[in-house]
């Protein structure tokens, strides 16, 4: 009896190694990295010069980060408060002169 032959499963079956795909990459991470080499390098001039306004420069940054957040943040701390919501919503409700009496009870043993 003869052993069948494994067949060739391919995660992605129409992607193989493309070499100009691949140096398309290398040329554009290449680029990215001399641009932010570029910025970082004029950002220190800055401070060696102007520390005042490389200061405020940095505090506007941050402020705008702040200021635009991704909305999935948001989304989810509302998310978050439904549920909250829902789950006072759905315990049950108790009288609080019951609930305080039963409370002194419990806490005297």
């Amino acid at each position: 009896m003869t052993v069948p032959a494994p067949s060739d499963r391919r995660l992605y079956g129409d992607r193989r190694f493309d070499l100009r795909t691949t140096t398309l990459f290398f040329v554009l991470l290449a680029l990215v990295l001399c641009l932010v080499a570029s910025v970082a390098r004029i950002a220190m001039g800055m401070v060696e010069r102007r520390p005042e306004w490389a200061g405020l420069l940095a505090v506007l940054i941050v402020a705008s980060v702040f200021a635009s957040r991704s909305r999935w943040r948001r989304l989810s701390a509302a998310r978050c408060a439904r549920r909250a919501a829902e789950a006072l919503r759905s315990c049950p409700q108790s009288h609080g002169s019951q609930s305080r009496r039963q409370a002194r009870v419990t806490s005297a043993w």
